[in-house]
């Protein structure tokens, strides 16, 4: 579940996600040498840190509350939050939901 979440949210990025990453380290550094300005490495840093909130949260609620993993709702809600943060935390406040959704920087 998880390794497809983070395919599914490096489509919507519209950055290639290349096989060889197997560890949190490895995303990291890659996204550290990706070269997208910016707002964009920015925005792609937050994905990734709500992403990885996100697939904790959906684990824990599948473990301890016997919820069945939804895949749909951990990629809504990704991208909610990570839009949540990026608008309060992340000094890029003049991005509409409307480009965020379809990640248009």
């Amino acid at each position: 579940m998880a390794q497809q979440t983070w395919i599914l949210i490096f489509q919507w990025m519209k950055i290639p996600l290349p096989r060889y990453i197997l560890s949190v380290v490895q995303l990291l550094e890659f996204i550290g040498s990706y070269k997208g300005g910016k707002k964009l490495n920015r925005a792609v840093y937050t994905v990734a840190a709500a992403t990885c909130w996100n697939i904790w949260l959906m684990r824990n609620a599948v473990i301890f509350k016997s919820k069945p993993p939804d895949i749909a709702k951990l990629i809504s809600d990704i991208k909610a939050i990570s839009y949540t943060w990026i608008k309060n935390r992340a000094g890029l406040s003049d991005i509409s939901w409307e480009n965020w959704r379809n990640f248009n920087f």
